[in-house]
C-alpha cells in the first residue's frame, strides 16, 4: 500500500522456486537508485541517457562507457560503505543497441564490446535482435548463441 496506491487482496502466482526470492535488480541512473539497490537489491540496471534526457527522466546523463564505469565504481564504494560484501550484478542495455534498435548485429564487434563492458564490471547485457516474426525471432537467437554466446 501506498499514498496514491493500493494492491491490498492480489497475489503473484506461481511463487518463486528461489528462497528468499529471485534477484531484484533495481533501474535508474540517480544517486537515488545506486541508494535502493545497496539498501534492497541484488543487481543494478542503470541505462544509456543524453544530458537532453535529464529533465524529463529525473535520471543521471549515462553517455559514454567512462560515465557507467563511475557508476559502477560509485555503486561499489556505496556497497563497501555499507558494509555489503556480496556481489551486485550490473545489467546494462549496450549503447546503440536499445530494444528498439533495427540494424542488424555485427556479432564479432558486438563481442568486442562484450568484453569491454565485462572489463569495467558489467555483468549482464540486454539486447534486442530486430527480426519481423517469431520465426526470424527464433533464427537471430540461434544466431547470436552461436556467434555471440558461445564465442564470450
Amino acid at each position: 500500500a501506498g499514498a496514491a496506491y493500493d494492491a491490498g487482496g492480489n497475489a503473484m502466482l506461481p511463487l518463486p522456486i528461489q528462497r528468499p526470492h529471485p534477484p531484484i535488480w533495481v533501474g535508474g541512473n540517480s544517486p537515488r537508485a545506486l541508494r535502493r539497490v545497496v539498501a534492497h537489491a541484488q543487481g543494478w540496471s542503470p541505462f544509456p541517457a543524453p544530458a537532453a534526457m535529464q529533465a524529463r527522466t529525473r535520471t543521471a546523463a549515462l553517455e559514454t562507457m567512462e560515465d557507467l564505469a563511475a557508476g559502477i565504481a560509485r555503486l561499489r564504494q556505496m556497497a563497501g560503505d555499507a558494509g555489503r560484501t556480496d556481489a551486485l550484478d550490473v545489467n546494462f542495455v549496450p549503447f546503440g543497441r536499445g530494444m528498439g534498435h533495427r540494424k542488424p548485429l555485427d556479432a564479432a564487434a558486438f563481442r568486442e564490446q562484450v568484453a569491454a563492458y565485462a572489463d569495467i564490471g558489467v555483468t549482464w547485457l540486454t539486447i534486442g535482435l530486430p527480426t519481423s516474426s517469431p520465426e526470424a525471432y527464433a533464427d537471430a537467437a540461434a544466431e547470436f548463441g552461436d556467434e555471440v554466446i558461445s564465442k564470450v
